[in-house]
């Protein structure tokens, strides 16, 4: 079920305490599964993640993979593709994500449409 802003909640988990305070050992699991490696500049350019040998964007691993609906998301995307996650746990915890977004039919295709009419881009 859509809501009226188009945009279905996510299903999330709480990480704090009753306090409303995350504890230490919560810290460190959310610093394990966020946990990014830096390509460097000639990693980035001989695998051609965000730019191709001519300079521009086409055939990349970025034009290949972006069908985001929204500013943000192309900006968390391009994000992810440059600083890559460097420990199973992140990389396990954010394909688990991605496999429970698509266990539900229409799911992912309610959120790109909500989206998409959202049009306003708070970074920007």
């Amino acid at each position: 079920v859509v809501p009226k802003d188009g945009i279905p909640p996510l299903v999330g988990c709480d990480s704090e305490g009753a306090d409303g305070n995350a504890s230490q050992e919560e810290s460190e699991d959310a610093a394990a599964l966020t946990a990014t490696a830096r390509l460097d500049a000639s990693a980035l350019a001989n695998l051609e993640i965000v730019e191709n040998s001519e300079g521009g964007k086409e055939g990349t691993l970025l034009d290949q993979l972006d069908h985001c609906a929204s500013g943000p998301g192309h900006r968390l995307l391009r994000q992810w593709l440059l600083h890559p996650l460097k420990t199973v746990r992140g990389i396990v915890a954010r394909q688990e994500a991605v496999e429970e977004l698509m266990g539900v039919p229409g799911l992912a295709e309610d959120y790109h449409a909500g989206l998409k009419r959202v049009g306003m881009d708070l970074e920007r």
